[in-house]
C-alpha cells in the first residue's frame, strides 16, 4: 500500500511540474514603414548601462549569435545599423487564495470481534480488514507567491555622423515580455530573442501573446 501512496503522490508532483511548463510572453514589434528593411546586414551592438555589466556582456553575446545565425554581421567599425539593447528584471507577488485539493490518505483497517458458542464452549473470533487508500479533500491555505517579469527591448536605428545612437533615427523596436518563477533572465532571454528578432524584417504574422513550450 506504501508503494501506491508514493507512486500517487509522484504522478501528482509530475502534474504540477510539467503543468507549469508552459510560459506566457508577449512580443511587439514597431517598424518605420517608409524604411527598407531588408537592406541592413552589418550591425553593432550598444548596451544600456546596467548595474550588472557581466549579465549585460553576456545578453550581449547571445544576441550578437542570434543576429548571426539570420545572416547579419558583427562591425564595430562600419556598421549599417545600430542594435540597442535594454532588458529589466522585476519582481511580481501573487496571492494564492486557499484551495480545497484530493490527496491520498491512509484509512487503517478495522477489528472486529465476534463472541459464540459451540458445543458447549465460549468462542471468540477476531476479524482485521486491510486499510486501504482514499482520497479525501484537504484544504491548502492561501500563501503569497513571486514571479519575475523579464522584459527585454531591441532597437535598430541608423547611426549617425558620431556613428552613435540618435532616437530619432529608430527604424525598428521589438518587445519581449515574459513571466517566469525563475528571476535568472538568461534562463527566457535566448526564447524572447528568437521571438523578436524572428520578426525582422517581416512580421511572422504570430499573434502578440504566445506560449513559449519548453523542452
Amino acid at each position: 500500500m506504501r508503494t501506491a501512496l508514493r507512486i500517487i503522490i509522484a504522478l501528482i508532483i509530475a502534474l504540477l511540474i510539467y503543468g507549469c511548463s508552459s510560459l506566457k510572453m508577449e512580443v511587439k514589434i514597431y517598424s518605420d514603414p517608409d524604411q527598407n528593411l531588408s537592406i541592413f546586414r552589418k550591425f553593432r551592438i550598444e548596451t544600456a548601462d546596467k548595474e550588472n555589466p557581466l549579465l549585460a556582456k553576456e545578453l550581449t553575446s547571445i544576441l550578437k549569435e542570434k543576429l548571426a545565425r539570420r545572416g547579419f554581421v558583427n562591425d564595430d567599425t562600419a556598421p549599417e545599423f545600430i542594435v540597442n539593447l535594454d532588458f529589466h528584471t522585476t519582481p511580481v507577488k501573487y496571492y494564492i487564495p486557499p484551495t480545497t485539493q484530493y490527496l491520498p490518505q491512509y484509512i487503517p483497517g478495522d477489528t472486529k470481534t465476534y463472541s459464540g458458542t459451540a458445543a458447549g464452549t465460549n468462542v471468540q473470533v477476531t476479524e482485521q480488514t486491510a486499510g486501504k487508500y482514499e482520497l479525501r479533500p484537504q484544504v491548502v491555505g492561501g500563501y503569497t507567491d513571486t514571479a519575475y517579469h523579464n522584459s527585454i527591448k531591441i532597437f535598430f536605428s541608423k547611426p549617425s555622423q558620431a556613428g552613435r545612437t540618435d532616437k530619432n533615427s529608430i527604424f525598428w523596436r521589438g518587445e519581449g515580455d515574459i513571466e517566469d518563477y525563475n528571476s535568472d533572465i538568461r534562463r527566457t532571454a535566448p526564447h524572447l530573442f528568437d521571438e523578436i528578432l524572428d520578426e525582422f524584417p517581416y512580421r511572422t504574422g504570430k499573434p502578440n501573446k504566445r506560449i513559449l513550450k519548453e523542452k
